[in-house]
């Protein structure tokens, strides 16, 4: 064999074995990168998972609609791997059915051949094969968690759920919870097996085909040695400096190629410019990031950088200003000008290069989008703000339920008094005026306490099925009065409308109080609106429509075209007690009335104004499917009358029980009063004829006032009672009296209201 033949063989000896090396580091490669990207895979799979449960449980306590929603998206992650592990397991799967469903689970595209290239051809191994189990497991796991999910979104919604629904769900939570992360725990233990399996069978067959090919190149180079040999001693010289200029011209071309491939593959930035605002050279991602076909596009249409490229001037003249200074600049934000001129933040690390005499001769540097993060900060502190005032408003609600019971209490005694003391007075005499006057303004501090328990949506409602349509006309006489003749008042109900559960007072308190302030910002003539509409929100309007929720609603809206409001006073509307109005003309409740009313009905509420140009405030209720009730027409009947009855009267507040006494003995009843249970019990005990009715305060010492209900009714079964409070519905309610279908009549009442209450009951079968 001549010394061409004996070369040719060695060169292609070395290519076999480089070959070899490459191909099976190359599959190595794509065993691990699956690998490694279902590690990474089923680290998004268990925190979208663990967000799941964490929002649903959350759902569970607050009820939030909003908390459903996240729990839902949060799914969207194993979800989507589920899509395409059920597609790769068909005999003939859609390689974009598998593709969306890994992109749906979060993968990045990049992974996603080399994970479906793992899971078709080595499913069977036996780690990666008990991984899939695991992940199957998983996926059952999810859909148990989104059955729950779907069953405590009925529940809240349809107001099902119970304390021990709840304790119940959130224990099925917990269980899942476990569940799943003994899923996970074992996919993850598979997987890692399988990736040091495979890592270790590699390491073998890479060492065996190494050690090979070692023994052949070292055969083949003593080979290539004696062949050198056989050369003359100017030949080799020859060839040895032709070698070096090679190896050389090769060492160069790698570098060059290398700093052209970061340069060019780089997901960030890169540019070189002048002092003077030109950019020499820019990388594709730093053309693409602003929008031009690529660099040569973006510095043929960019010649002055301060002017085309910064959006603020004064950016460009802070950033030359540092870099002339300190000669490096880091992390400098501004907003730069995009080819087809929206902006976008970015964040610019350069640094400066200096000829030998110490001058800058070009800026280097890196620039990275950062608008996203710069929206999510935004959002941020959008959602702090938010979060602030939600604060601000519950603790305003607690102060104001916190206050109704003894204010409450101290008018029922004030405006019981007075409207005996009205009844004992000469109606023509000075006393008597001055007695209405009293009565007028325990009123009024009446109407104060109601709004602001309405703000606080603590007062006590009686909701039921109706249509917007027929309350609103019921009521237009009494509006067109409040408002006044220069005022036009029109009316635009929609045919068909859908019914809303909700007291009706609610309705008459939104529209007098829409239609007061719509009155006060007209001056002269003007015209006031009021429209009713149905309208369904989807997510994808909710999303671009910030403070809307999806669902079905029906629309109640009042527009005027008065003097509207700027964005300062629209940022404050409801805040309780910010009025624009003088002192003696407004209390600023009423707003914050409306939107306590609406959002304790599930509702919310936005405002459309600008100065000049008039307000509409759209009120957006929940659609119900139940039967409509009939409105009721207003008694005018005399105050009802006693026939005798005896009654047991039980209130711990002496005045209030003296008022009250005092009250039902001129209705023509019998009384017995007692100031405690305890009493009540002993009273009860020791008359002789029969007790026909109890009434009874609700919060009382020893015990509240449906123990003691409950224990007079064991002595005498046909007791009814009738309870009374001057605290919120929120503590009636936890004493159990609305949920037992009790008779209540809250504090103040009149006269009129308590003898009317009486009379009903007693009357009933």
């Amino acid at each position: 064999m001549n010394s061409k033949k004996k070369i040719i063989a060695a060169v292609l000896v070395i290519f076999i074995i480089i070959s070899g090396l490459f191909l099976i580091g190359k599959s190595g490669f794509s065993i691990l990168s699956g690998l490694r990207a279902f590690v990474g895979g089923e680290g998004l799979w268990a925190k979208s998972q663990k967000e799941a449960v964490f929002q649903l449980t959350q759902y569970v306590f607050t009820g939030e609609e909003n908390r459903y929603q996240l729990f839902v998206d949060s799914l969207k992650v194993p979800l989507g791997d589920k899509a395409a592990r059920l597609e790769l397991e068909k005999t003939d799967p859609v390689d974009g059915i598998i593709i969306q469903g890994f992109i749906d689970g979060g993968n990045h595209p990049a992974d996603i051949p080399t994970m479906i290239f793992l899971y078709k051809y080595f499913k069977n191994i036996d780690y990666i094969r008990k991984a899939i189990e695991q992940w199957q497991e998983g996926d059952r796991l999810i859909e148990n968690l989104l059955e729950i999910g779907v069953q405590t979104n009925h529940a809240i919604i349809n107001n099902l759920m119970s304390r021990e629904q709840a304790v119940q769900t959130l224990a099925a939570i917990d269980n899942l919870q476990k569940r799943l992360n003994d899923a996970e725990d074992l996919f993850s233990s598979n997987i890692s097996s399988a990736a040091r399996e495979t890592a270790n069978q590699l390491s073998v067959i890479m060492l065996c085909f190494s050690l090979v090919g070692i023994i052949l190149c070292f055969i083949m180079l003593r080979l290539i040695v004696g062949i050198i040999s056989d050369l003359n001693h100017k030949k080799k010289l020859l060839e040895n400096q032709a070698e070096q200029e090679s190896q050389f011209k090769k060492a160069l071309e790698k570098s060059e190629e290398k700093y052209r491939s970061i340069f060019e593959n780089s997901v960030e930035g890169l540019f070189q410019s002048t002092p003077e605002g030109r950019f020499i050279s820019v990388n594709p991602a730093f053309a693409k990031m602003l929008g031009y076909a690529s660099p040569e596009d973006l510095m043929a249409n960019i010649s002055d950088i301060a002017s085309q490229y910064y959006v603020n001037h004064e950016d460009r003249h802070r950033y030359k200003q540092l870099l002339q200074k300190t000669g490096i600049v880091k992390f400098y934000e501004f907003k730069a000008r995009c080819r087809d001129g929206s902006h976008l933040w970015v964040s610019d690390s350069t640094r400066a290069i200096y000829d030998p005499d110490g001058n800058i001769v070009r800026y280097e540097g890196q620039v990275t989008d950062i608008t996203q993060l710069k929206q999510a900060e935004k959002e941020k502190s959008e959602l702090e703000a938010q979060y602030r005032q939600a604060q601000k408003m519950e603790s305003v609600g607690r102060l104001a339920g916190g206050v109704a019971h003894d204010y409450n209490n101290a008018l029922t005694a004030i405006m019981g008094y007075t409207e005996l003391a009205i009844m004992d007075s000469d109606p023509a005499g000075p006393l008597h005026a001055d007695l209405n006057q009293v009565l007028k303004a325990g009123r009024r501090a009446q109407d104060i306490t109601r709004q602001l328990l309405a703000f606080a949506r603590k007062q006590t409602i009686s909701p039921r099925v109706l249509n917007l349509n027929n309350n609103v006309e019921s009521i237009l006489k009494m509006l067109r009065r409040l408002i006044g003749e220069d005022i036009d008042l029109i009316w635009l109900p929609e045919t068909g409308l859908w019914s809303v559960k909700m007291d009706p007072s609610q309705i008459d308190q939104i529209l007098a109080n829409l239609c007061v302030n719509a009155r006060d910002a007209i001056v002269g003539v003007g015209k006031i609106t009021i429209e009713t509409d149905t309208i369904v929100f989807d997510s994808a309007y909710c999303a671009d429509h910030s403070g809307f929720i999806p669902g079905e609603f029906v629309q109640l809206s009042v527009s005027d075209n008065g003097c509207g409001m700027d964005k300062e006073i629209l940022n404050n509307i409801f805040e309780p007690f910010f009025t624009t109005k003088d002192s003696d003309k407004g209390t600023g409740l009423g707003l914050s009335m409306v939107y306590g009313i609406v959002k304790q009905n599930n509702g919310f509420i936005n405002v459309y104004s600008e100065p000049g140009k008039g307000t509409t405030i759209k009120i957006y209720l929940p659609w119900d499917e139940g039967k409509v009730v009939e409105i009721q027409e207003e008694s005018t009947a005399k105050i009802p009358q006693g026939q005798g009855e005896t009654i047991l009267l039980v209130e711990d507040d002496l005045p209030i029980l003296e008022l009250t006494e005092k009250i039902l003995n001129s209705l023509d009843y019998t009384v017995l009063a007692a100031d405690t249970p305890k009493g009540a019990m002993k009273l009860a005990r020791e008359h002789t004829g029969k007790i026909h009715l109890l009434v009874t305060d609700v919060i009382m010492p020893e015990m509240n006032g449906l123990e003691l209900s409950e224990h007079l009714q064991s002595l005498f079964p046909d007791l009814k009672c009738i309870f009374m409070s001057g605290y919120t519905a929120n503590a009636i309610a936890h004493h159990g009296v609305l949920d037992k279908g009790g008779h209540f009549i809250q504090k103040p009442f009149s006269k009129n209201d308590l003898a009317t209450i009486v009379r009903k009951v007693l009357d009933r079968e």
